[in-house]
C-alpha cells in the first residue's frame, strides 16, 4: 500500500512537472508569435508606406527630365517573371549630374534599351529620389496595409498567451483525484 502511495505521488509530480513545461511552451510560443507579428509586420508596414510615400510625392512635386542610360540589366525570377534595372544618368533642373541604378518595369525598360533614353521623374530638393516610367502604387498599399494588420495582431498573440498560462496555472492548483482503486483499499 506504501509503494503504491508513493508511486502515485510520483506520478502526482510528473503531472504537475508537465503542466508546468506545458504552460511554459504556451507562454513561449506567444511570446515568440507576438514578437515575430511586431518585427516581421513593422518591416512591411515601414517598406510599403515609405515606397507609397515617395510615389506619393513623386506624382505630386516631381519634375521630368530625361535620363541618358548608361546601362541595363535583366535577370529571370522564374520561366515567367523577369527583373529589369536601369543604370541612368540625368540632370535635375538646379544641381549636378545624377547617376542612379532604377528598378522598372518591361514597358519602360524595352523602349529605354532601343533609345538609350528614358523619362525620369525626381523630386527636386532631393533628386536621388527619382523613378523612371511608372510604378504602380497599389502593391506597397498592400504591403504597406499587411504589416499595420500584424503590427496590430501582435498584441493579441501576447494576451492569448498570458490568458492560456493563467488558465493552466487555475487549473495547477486543483488537486487531481486518487485513482479509484487507490480509494477503494484504504
Amino acid at each position: 500500500m506504501r509503494e503504491t502511495l508513493e508511486r502515485a505521488g510520483e506520478a502526482l509530480v510528473l503531472v504537475q512537472s508537465i503542466r508546468s513545461v506545458r504552460r511554459m511552451a504556451t507562454t513561449i510560443k506567444g511570446t515568440l508569435t507576438g514578437c515575430f507579428l511586431l518585427l516581421v509586420g513593422g518591416g512591411l508596414a515601414f517598406y510599403g508606406l515609405s515606397y507609397t510615400m515617395l510615389l506619393s510625392a513623386l506624382a505630386r512635386e516631381g519634375l521630368v527630365a530625361e535620363a541618358k542610360v548608361l546601362g541595363h540589366l535583366q535577370g529571370q525570377y522564374s520561366r515567367r517573371s523577369s527583373h529589369y534595372s536601369l543604370t541612368v544618368e540625368f540632370t535635375p533642373a538646379q544641381g549636378s549630374v545624377v547617376t542612379k541604378t532604377l528598378d522598372v518595369d518591361g514597358s519602360t525598360y524595352r523602349p529605354a534599351v532601343e533609345t538609350g533614353r528614358v523619362q525620369m521623374r525626381y523630386l527636386p530638393n532631393d533628386p536621388e529620389r527619382c523613378m523612371a516610367g511608372t510604378m504602380a502604387i497599389l502593391p506597397f498599399q498592400i504591403i504597406g496595409g499587411l504589416g499595420c494588420v500584424m503590427v496590430l495582431l501582435a498584441p493579441l498573440g501576447w494576451w492569448s498567451a498570458r490568458r492560456e498560462a493563467a488558465a493552466s496555472s487555475a487549473n495547477r492548483h486543483a488537486r487531481p483525484e486518487a485513482p479509484a482503486e487507490l480509494v477503494e483499499k484504504s
